[in-house]
């Protein structure tokens, strides 16, 4: 395997020439004696690293205080990606009575890259007290303080670097605006970048420089306060949910309705500098049916709170979220209310993989009275959900989620457990059109025997959907959505089918 050495590790360009040549080779002549040595720069030279590599071993097992031997062993471990040989290899080499002065710099990077950032910050402070390459230890300098969380002296380190060496300064600009983009400093960031793509426009730098600035214009452009308003007409086959089996549901009528759905949703994500974190939401949704109204229209509202922090690679979240809906009877009264908290961790891998998890506590509260003890469906529950959302497409994505939730209720008949898959995507399939499909599957048990139908009740629920969104002018988008559902029970009062049409606009700001 070979690889460039002493190169920043998201960034596959470094521009400094191999320090192995002239002088330096001059100096190799003393160990003419040691053939393992001399074999071992030849493969070098030829990059065949694999080869070289047990050469060097081999000249340090003869010769074990060779400065020379450590340096090539660890210079060829770090070509072939093996950074913590290369670290040993280098380590000697830098801490050699005569150390050899080019070892000090390929010995930083190499700690950056294993994650040994108080080692490499050592060896950082001895080639400054030295005045070793100082535009080289300028930028890896940045790269510990970048991996280190200490951001402000990484963007100086950078900015030292390039005014000390202009070869360096395409690249030091782009790396100081990769770290001011983390901290959220994007009008900074978007400086530094034109100035990268200034120095050399047609370079592959520079085009990388363009990539970012890309992002770092979209996120300027960014509105922290978002908001969607939608009308739709619908179709519900089963808005009572009648179920299949006839001896239970031959009694129930008009149990199919048109309807009018009203949506309306506000999000709040502004963009605060530094690694403080925040977004928040309300949602509203309201359903009036033509059939059923006195029963079943309902109002429902959603308020989402998620302050955070950013560590780095992972941010961390507190979420509080609070759900509250009226139904009618004939008028509207409370029907029920949930609270819900918890810590919800995330991470990014590679920009377009996301991982989410979420432990969380829910209070289920329903204010109706109850006709026996067994039915009285408030209840504590605990639950865990992972999730990956995958980007793999500009506006498209693919999204996972697991869940496993313990339901304690306060009746009997309400104790259970339960298992839900979810998937979600939206693929761009034509200039503003997008399709949107995906599905549920929850596999619920509950724990008691019913008091009434003398069972163990047992839920599998399968839900799936899909949907057009076009938009046919300016943020105004025509929405067609298909969903079917089946909840296949043991209980046959609890056993339905139901699909559900819907088709309107939807104003997004």
């Amino acid at each position: 395997m070979r690889g460039t050495v002493f190169r920043p590790a998201s960034v596959s360009v470094w521009l400094f020439v191999h320090f192995f040549a002239g002088i330096f080779f001059a100096g190799v002549a003393v160990h003419a004696e040691n053939r393992f040595l001399n074999e071992g720069i030849e493969q070098y030279k030829l990059e065949n690293y694999e080869e070289s590599a047990p050469l060097f071993e081999k000249a340090r097992e003869m010769e074990p205080e060779s400065c020379v031997a450590a340096f090539f062993s660890g210079m060829a471990c770090k070509h072939m990606l093996l950074y913590e040989d290369a670290v040993r290899g280098l380590r000697v080499a830098a801490s050699c009575h005569t150390p050899i002065r080019e070892a000090l710099a390929e010995l930083i990077d190499a700690l950056n890259r294993t994650g040994e950032f108080a080692e490499a910050e050592k060896w950082i402070g001895v080639a400054e007290k030295e005045r070793i390459e100082p535009a080289k230890i300028a930028f890896l300098k940045g790269e510990t303080m970048s991996r280190t969380g200490r951001y402000d002296e990484a963007v100086e380190s950078y900015g030292e670097a390039g005014r000390l060496d202009s070869s360096l300064s395409q690249l030091a600009d782009i790396r100081a605006a990769l770290v001011l983009i983390k901290t959220k400093r994007h009008r900074e960031a978007r400086a530094r970048l034109e100035g990268a793509v200034l120095y050399d426009p047609d370079s592959n730098l520079a085009a990388l420089a363009r990539h970012y600035m890309a992002m770092t214009e979209s996120r300027i452009d960014m509105k922290p306060l978002r908001m969607a308003v939608g009308i739709f007409g619908q179709y519900d086959s089963n808005v009572v949910l009648k179920p299949d089996d006839s001896d239970f549901g031959s009694d129930v009528t008009d149990e199919a309705s048109t309807a009018l759905a009203t949506r309306f949703r506000l999000d709040y994500c502004p963009d605060l500098e530094g690694p403080w974190l925040f977004n928040a939401h309300y949602s509203f949704a309201g359903n009036f049916y033509n059939h059923n109204s006195d029963t079943h229209d309902f109002l429902a509202n959603d308020i989402y709170l998620a302050p955070g922090y950013d560590f780095g690679k992972i941010a961390a979240y507190w979420i509080g979220r609070y759900m509250h809906s009226l139904v009618r009877d004939p008028s509207y009264k409370a029907y029920s209310e949930t609270l819900e908290t918890g810590p919800m961790f995330r991470t990014v891998l590679r920009k377009e993989h996301v991982f989410e998890i979420l432990p969380s506590y829910k209070r289920k509260t329903f204010l109706r009275p109850v006709l026996m003890d067994e039915e009285d469906r408030d209840a504590d529950v605990w639950s865990g959900s992972a999730s990956w959302i995958w980007l793999f497409r500009k506006d498209a994505f693919v999204s996972l989620r697991y869940e496993y939730e313990n339901e304690n209720a306060e009746g009997d008949n309400w104790d259970s457990d339960g298992h839900r898959l979810t998937l979600n995507s939206s693929l761009p399939v034509a200039e503003k059109l997008a399709l949107n499909f995906g599905g549920e599957l929850f596999l619920q048990d509950f724990d008691n025997t019913n008091s009434v139908f003398l069972v163990k009740r047992k839920d599998d629920s399968y839900r799936l959907y899909a949907g057009l969104s076009w938009e046919f002018w300016k943020s105004l988008f025509l929405i067609l959505d298909y969903a079917w559902t089946r909840v296949d029970s043991n209980i046959a009062v609890y056993d339905y089918r139901r699909h559900v049409l819907s088709a309107g606009m939807e104003y997004r700001y």
